[in-house]
């Protein structure tokens, strides 16, 4: 990446450097002196100065937010239902944003009976303060001000102040970064098939990827597997707990929690006498 922080302070001293750097690099490709992920990378860079931070955020209305006026409780429960690991918070609307949650920050409360009941605006050093950026900012002065003050996430507003979504450090990596991996690294399966009609799934992956590999349609809102299971489990599980679900004719065996989420899943046909 020290090639990419060369390349941001290039591009930002000349309008007239994006179109003949990438005709070198198409031609550096062609000829070998780069690779196909490097001239990407390189490509992905010129393209981001030109950038600002509305092309990159996440839409208002895609947003997944807590009301700063739930409980710690109900706010637990509804992040298990979610695969984001910060949400921003609100009073009344989205336009009144206050701060930021960590999962892990909430988290630390599943157990605590004194403050489970409490609002989370109630909570002390539980909302972190965020930062909030003009539409109009460039992404590179969005990314080197992220990157000054150690925030992950920020709001995105507009003329009138009002919120037009949100822009996490992760956003603005995957448009320099892309897909591309390291060639010595592999990309992790969510879904590994053990033996015949028998899988490891992760707890993160989609409810969607789920219902698609076993041929089942689940009912109710869910995100992910873990939220799914947890809710079916009726508690929150404890780490290094396991437990069995049996439902839509397959045994879904809980075999590893952390950080009272679940992380891996065995996943098996019933058989036809077991109990349904």
């Amino acid at each position: 990446m020290a090639k990419g922080k060369k390349l941001f302070k290039l591009l930002k001293k000349s309008d007239n450097i994006s179109e003949e750097l990438i005709e070198v690099v198409n031609e550096s490709h062609e000829k070998g002196v780069i690779n196909t992920n490097e001239a990407d990378m390189i490509q992905n860079i010129v393209e981001f100065r030109n950038k600002d931070a509305k092309d990159v955020m996440i839409h208002r209305k895609n947003v997944v937010a807590l009301d700063g006026k739930i409980t710690v409780k109900e706010a637990i429960e509804f992040v298990n239902e979610n695969s984001f690991s910060r949400y921003p918070v609100y009073l009344d609307d989205i336009d009144d944003i206050i701060g930021s949650v960590h999962i892990k920050q909430l988290l630390k409360y599943v157990n605590d009976s004194k403050n489970l009941n409490k609002r989370l605006q109630d909570i002390d050093g539980l909302i972190r303060e965020i930062g909030f950026i003009p539409e109009t900012n460039a992404i590179y002065t969005v990314f080197n001000r992220m990157k000054i003050k150690k925030n992950h996430i920020a709001i995105v507003v507009d003329e009138y102040g009002q919120t037009s979504g949100i822009i996490t450090m992760e956003d603005i990596l995957e448009e320099i970064v892309g897909n591309i991996f390291d060639e010595n690294d592999t990309e992790k399966n969510s879904i590994v098939e053990l033996k015949e009609g028998e899988y490891r799934i992760e707890g993160v992956t989609s409810i969607e990827d789920v219902e698609a590999l076993l041929g089942i349609k689940i009912e109710g809102e869910f995100e992910t597997l873990n939220g799914f299971l947890t809710y079916m489990n009726g508690k929150i599980p404890s780490d290094n707990s396991t437990f069995l679900v049996r439902a839509y004719g397959y045994k879904f065996q809980v075999i590893d929690v952390k950080n009272k989420v679940i992380q891996d899943v065995k996943v098996s046909k019933l058989d036809k006498n077991s109990d349904k």
